[in-house]
């Protein structure tokens, strides 16, 4: 406790004090997003592979921009360690 009493009347300590407690406080929401992440339950499905089928449906060409759109979106959004490969991608989805 006499610690405690020293180091509040030392204004460098205080001031070291002050910068520790801010550059805390902004690691703390990354902490926390991290520690949610963390807590959630595993799905068994997680480790297992999907096909996923996007096609443009009735609407001509503002469908099959659309779709192409998706398509690109889902490619950017895949993380690195996901392997995407298109199986097939017919001539009309280069329509732009």
């Amino acid at each position: 406790m006499t610690y405690l009493k020293e180091v509040q009347n030392d204004p460098e300590m205080a001031e070291f004090t002050r910068e520790e407690i801010q550059e805390l406080q902004a690691s703390l929401g990354a902490l926390e997003s991290s520690l949610k992440l963390m807590l959630l339950p595993k799905d068994p499905l997680d480790d297992k592979n999907i096909m996923l089928e996007i096609r443009a449906g009735a609407g001509g060409d503002e469908a099959s921009i659309w779709t192409g759109d998706l398509y690109r979106m889902y490619l950017r959004q895949a993380p690195v360690a996901l392997c995407t490969q298109p199986l097939a991608i017919p001539l009309s989805a280069y329509i732009f």
